[in-house]
């Protein structure tokens, strides 16, 4: 059951990649800073997944690798949302600006 749920794991998180890298594609500076960085977080996290099916058939060792990526995963999604604030406040301030 776990090999199943790590797999659709793996499979959902690819095609979160292949969103994420359209995005990224399509659009152009702080939004673009922004979804690098969530792009960044889901090829570390997918790499996580690839590594627990690596180990359920055990062909890496067993290490506390999960720890490692978790906190990159969360280091470079927390950019990002910090990227994403920044723009939208300053989307915000040239929308106050423009009704005064």
């Amino acid at each position: 059951m776990e090999e199943i749920f790590n797999y659709a794991i793996l499979f959902f998180s690819l095609i979160a990649i292949v969103i994420t890298s359209g995005v990224v594609w399509r659009v152009e500076q702080k939004l673009d800073m922004s979804y690098k960085f969530f792009l960044i977080a889901l090829i570390i996290f997918t790499i996580g997944v690839v590594l627990d099916i690596l180990e359920w058939y055990s062909i890496i060792p067993h290490w506390q690798w999960q720890k490692v990526i978790k906190a990159l995963f969360i280091i470079f999604f927390s950019i990002g949302i910090f990227e994403m604030r920044s723009l939208i406040i300053g989307i915000e301030e040239k929308d106050k600006a423009r009704r005064e």
